[in-house]
C-alpha cells in the first residue's frame, strides 16, 4: 500500500512553512521547487497563518543564528587564549619562584627551622605570597607598557599600482573611484574585496582620512580589530576632526575588550565632534556599562575574556542560492529548525525586530552594512 509520512509536530510545520515562504519570495526560479514541496509536505502557503514566522523570515532567522554561532566561537577562542596565557604565566611563576627560593635559602631565610616543619611552611608560604604579588605587579606593568600608545606609523600598503605617470588630479579621481567601489563591495558583504579597493585608494592618495577610516570599518567586519585600531588611529592623525574615525576606533577597542580606551580615545571624542549622534551615544553607554562590570583590581595573570557587542560585526553569507538547495540539505534544515524551536531565541528575535532602531540596523546589515556605530562608509 501507499507509505504514510510520519506524523510531524507543529514546530516541524512552522519550519516547512518558513521554507515555503522563503521560496515564494525567491522568484520564479524557485517556483518548481515550491510546488513540489507543497505536494510532498501536503502544505499550502496561506492555508494557516499561525504557521508563519512573521515578522521574521527564514533568511533573518538564519542570519541571526549564524551571528550567534560566530559569537559563540569567538568566545570559545578567547577562552582558549586565556587558558593558554594562564598556563604560560603559572609556569613562569613557578620557575622564577624556584630560583628565588634557592636564593632565600642561601641567605639564611630558613635558618633555625627544619624543612617540612610548621615554621618552615609558614615562612615558605609568606615568601611565596610576597613573590606572587611582585610577579603580578611586574606582569601588569609589562601589559600596560605593551598596550601603551605606540608612535603612529602609516599602515603597510601591499598593493602596487602603476601611478608614476599619473597627474595629481588623475590620482585623486581614480582613488575616489576605488573608494566608491569599495563602499559598494562593503554594502554587498564582499568585505575582503572592499579592503583591497580601499588599499588601492590609499596608495593613490595616502592623505585621505576617509580611506583609512573606511578600511577600518571593513577590518572590523571580519574581526581584524587590531588592524581597525591601526587604520582608525592613522585616520585621526590625518584629520583630527573626523568624527567617524573616532567612533570606529571606539568600536574596535570595544570589540577587543578595551572598554576604557573605547570610551576615552573613541566614543567621547566622536561625541565632542558629533554630539547628536544617537548610535555613538548608545555605544558609549554600552562601553561604560562594560567597564563598570569589570573587577576593580583585575589580576593580570588571568586576562579577562573580551565581551563582544551583539551581534559582532561579520561578513554576511551569500544566501542567494539557499532557496534552490535548502530542502536537499538535512544539516541546514536541522540547524534552522533548532533555532526556530528555541523559545529564548525566538523571543529575543521578536523583541529585536519590534524595535525601530534595531530594524534600521538590520536593514543596513541585509544591504551589507553591518552593525556598529557609524558603520556606513562615506
Amino acid at each position: 500500500g501507499t507509505q504514510m509520512e510520519p506524523q510531524i509536530n507543529n514546530d516541524d510545520k512552522k519550519l516547512r512553512y518558513a521554507i515555503l515562504e522563503y521560496l515564494d519570495k525567491s522568484g520564479t526560479q524557485c517556483h518548481t521547487a515550491l510546488k513540489s514541496l507543497e505536494e510532498v509536505w501536503n502544505l499550502r502557503l496561506g492555508s494557516d497563518s499561525s504557521l508563519s514566522s512573521a515578522p521574521l523570515d527564514l533568511k533573518q532567522i538564519w542570519t541571526l543564528g549564524l551571528v550567534r554561532q560566530d559569537q559563540f566561537l569567538n568566545t570559545v577562542n578567547q577562552h582558549n587564549q586565556k587558558e593558554s596565557k594562564l598556563t604560560t604565566n603559572e609556569a613562569q611563576f613557578e620557575s622564577k619562584f624556584a630560583s628565588y627560593l634557592n636564593l632565600l635559602k642561601t641567605r639564611g631565610y630558613f635558618n633555625g627551622t627544619d624543612e617540612g616543619s610548621d615554621e618552615y611552611w609558614q615562612r615558605f608560604n609568606k615568601a611565596k605570597e610576597r613573590f606572587r604579588e611582585k610577579f603580578i605587579k611586574d606582569l601588569q606593568q609589562e601589559s600596560d607598557k605593551s598596550a601603551s600608545f605606540a608612535p603612529i606609523a602609516k599602515p603597510e600598503i601591499k598593493t602596487a599600482l602603476p601611478t608614476d605617470t599619473m597627474t595629481e588630479e588623475q590620482r585623486r579621481k581614480l582613488a575616489e573611484q576605488y573608494k566608491t567601489e569599495g563602499n559598494s563591495k562593503l554594502q554587498e558583504g564582499k568585505v575582503l574585496e572592499s579592503i583591497d579597493l580601499y588599499t588601492k585608494a590609499i596608495e593613490l592618495y595616502p592623505d585621505s582620512a576617509i580611506y583609512y577610516s573606511n578600511r577600518a570599518a571593513s577590518y572590523s567586519r571580519i574581526g581584524e580589530h587590531a588592524k581597525a585600531v591601526e587604520d582608525s588611529t592613522y585616520a585621526i592623525k590625518l584629520d583630527p576632526k573626523y568624527s567617524k574615525a573616532y567612533s570606529r576606533l571606539g568600536l574596535a577597542y570595544f570589540s577587543l575588550g578595551k572598554y576604557k580606551e573605547s570610551i576615552e580615545l573613541g566614543f567621547n571624542k566622536a561625541l565632542e565632534l558629533d554630539p547628536d549622534n544617537e548610535l555613538t551615544k548608545t555605544s558609549l553607554q554600552a562601553a561604560q556599562d562594560k567597564l563598570k562590570d569589570l573587577p576593580q583590581n583585575p589580576s593580570p595573570v588571568v586576562p579577562a575574556v573580551p565581551n563582544f557587542p551583539f551581534p559582532p560585526n561579520m561578513p554576511m553569507p551569500d544566501l542567494s542560492q539557499i532557496g534552490a538547495n535548502l530542502f536537499n540539505n538535512p544539516g541546514l534544515m536541522n540547524m534552522a529548525q533548532q533555532f526556530m524551536n528555541n523559545p529564548e531565541f525566538v523571543n529575543m528575535a521578536q523583541n529585536l525586530f519590534s524595535d525601530p532602531a534595531v530594524m534600521e540596523q538590520m536593514q543596513s546589515m541585509f544591504s551589507g552594512q553591518g552593525f556598529g556605530p557609524n558603520f556606513n562608509a562615506p
